[in-house]
C-alpha cells in the first residue's frame, strides 16, 4: 500500500499500473491523481471514447466488466473509473447492536476494525455491494492489458482507515491510502517542490511548513508557490510561514461551509464533531461559520458587481489566494441562500444566549436548516 504522494511520483515517472484501488479523505486530491493518469495514457482527441466513468453507488458489475473488456479506440489504453465505489467500504453496523438509519444503509455488513481480530463467518453475497466487490475482485486477476481500472471511495472522517476490503486487493491492484502519510514523506515532497522552484528553505522552516500543511496536503503545491512568491529574493522565515498559512480551524470552517454547499449533512456534522473534539467551543464555531457566510455574501456581491479578486481582497482584508478560494466557494451559493444562512446563524446565536439548550444539538439544527431551506 502506498500514499498519494508516492502515487503522484510514480505516475510522473511513467510507472502506470493496470488497476488502482484508492481511499482517502480528500476527494479532490484523489481526482487530481486520476487526471494525471488519464493525461498520461489517453489522447485528448479520443478521450470521449477511451475514458469512462461509473457511479460506485449504482454500478453494475457486468456493465463495468464489459467496459473494461471493450478495446480502446485508436489508442493503446483506455481508463475506466468507478468514483465513490462504496462496495470497497467495510460495513458499519454490528450484529446485536443498535444502529442508526445511516448505518442500516450499509446492508448489515460486518465491521472489521482490526485485520488481526477473529473473523465472523457471514453469508456470502448477502448484499448488492458484496456481489459487486466479489465480481470485480475476481475479474482483476485477469485484467486485459489495454485497460486501466481505477476505483476509489472517500473517508467520512479523519479517523477513518483503509477498509479490510481494499487491503485484500493489495496483491491484485495498486492500493493507495489517501490518509495522512509519514512526516518524513511529507518533508521530502515539500523539499522537492521548493527545489523545483530554486528556493532554499532551512531544515527548521521546512519542518514547521510540513507541520502546518500535513492536514491539507492537496494545498501543498499552492502553499509552496505562495511562499516562494511572497519571499522572492530572500530566505523563507518561520514568520513568513505562520503569516501565509491559514490556521487549521479556518480550513475546518471552510470545509464545513463547503459541506453545507454540497448538501452533505453527514460530512458537515463530522467536521463539527472534529472541531469540538479538538476543544473548540460551539459559540466560537458558530461565530466563525457566521463570519464565513458574511464574507461569502460580500465576495459574491462584489463579483456580481464586476469587482476583481485583487479589489475584493483589498476591500475585505483577505490575502489574494484566500480571496480566490472564497470566490470559488461563493459560486456554490445564491445571494438569497447566503442571506438565509446568516439569518439562521443569528437565530442560533440568540437561542444559545437566551435559552438553556444543548449547544451541539442547536448547531446540528443549524446545519440541517441551512441545507434544507
Amino acid at each position: 500500500m502506498i500514499d498519494l504522494i508516492e502515487l503522484e511520483h510514480r505516475i510522473k515517472k511513467g510507472n502506470i499500473e493496470n488497476c488502482y484501488a484508492l481511499c482517502g479523505l480528500d476527494e479532490d486530491q484523489i481526482k487530481d491523481n486520476i487526471k494525471l493518469i488519464v493525461n498520461k495514457v489517453v489522447d485528448e482527441s479520443f478521450r470521449d471514447f477511451n475514458y469512462l466513468q461509473f457511479d460506485g453507488a449504482s454500478v453494475d458489475s457486468e456493465a463495468l466488466i464489459n467496459a473494461c473488456e471493450t478495446l480502446p479506440f485508436m489508442s493503446d489504453k483506455k481508463v475506466v473509473v468507478v468514483y465513490r465505489a462504496n462496495f470497497l467500504e467495510d460495513g458499519k453496523s454490528k450484529k446485536g447492536s443498535k444502529s442508526s438509519k445511516a448505518q442500516e444503509d450499509f446492508d448489515g455488513e460486518e465491521d472489521i476494525d482490526d485485520a488481526s481480530a477473529p473473523r465472523v463467518e457471514v453469508e456470502e453475497d448477502k448484499s448488492p455491494k458484496d456481489k459487486v466487490y466479489k465480481a470485480v475482485s475476481e475479474y482483476i486477476n485477469d485484467m486485459p492489458p489495454h485497460c486501466i481500472l481505477i476505483m476509489y471511495y472517500v473517508f467520512q472522517s479523519k479517523r477513518d482507515k483503509a477498509s479490510s476490503k481494499i487491503q485484500r486487493l493489495g496483491k491484485k491492484a495498486c492500493v493507495v491510502n489517501g490518509g495522512k502519510p509519514r512526516r518524513d514523506t511529507i518533508e521530502k515532497r515539500a523539499k522537492a517542490l521548493f527545489d523545483e522552484r530554486g528556493k532554499d528553505i532551512g531544515a527548521i522552516e521546512l519542518k514547521l511548513f510540513c507541520q502546518e500543511i500535513e492536514d491539507k496536503l492537496n494545498m501543498m503545491t499552492n502553499e509552496v508557490e505562495k511562499l516562494c512568491s511572497y519571499t522572492e529574493g530572500r530566505k523563507i522565515t518561520k514568520e513568513d510561514i505562520r503569516l501565509m498559512m491559514p490556521p487549521e480551524t479556518d480550513n475546518d470552517i471552510f470545509d464545513l461551509v463547503d459541506a453545507l454547499a454540497d448538501k452533505n449533512i453527514q460530512k458537515a456534522i463530522d467536521i463539527l464533531n472534529e472541531l469540538t473534539f479538538k476543544g473548540e467551543k460551539i459559540p466560537v464555531i458558530l461565530r466563525m461559520v457566521e463570519r464565513q457566510f458574511n464574507l461569502l455574501f460580500n465576495v459574491k456581491l462584489g463579483v456580481e458587481g464586476g469587482k476583481s479578486k485583487e479589489v475584493l481582497a483589498s476591500q475585505l482584508g483577505l490575502h489574494p489566494f484566500v480571496c480566490g478560494k472564497m470566490i470559488e466557494q461563493s459560486r456554490k451559493f445564491s445571494l438569497s441562500k447566503l442571506k438565509k444562512a446568516i439569518e439562521f446563524c443569528l437565530d442560533s446565536e440568540e437561542t444559545l444566549k437566551s435559552a438553556t439548550v444543548n449547544a451541539n444539538i442547536e448547531m446540528e439544527l443549524l446545519i440541517i436548516n441551512t441545507i434544507t431551506n
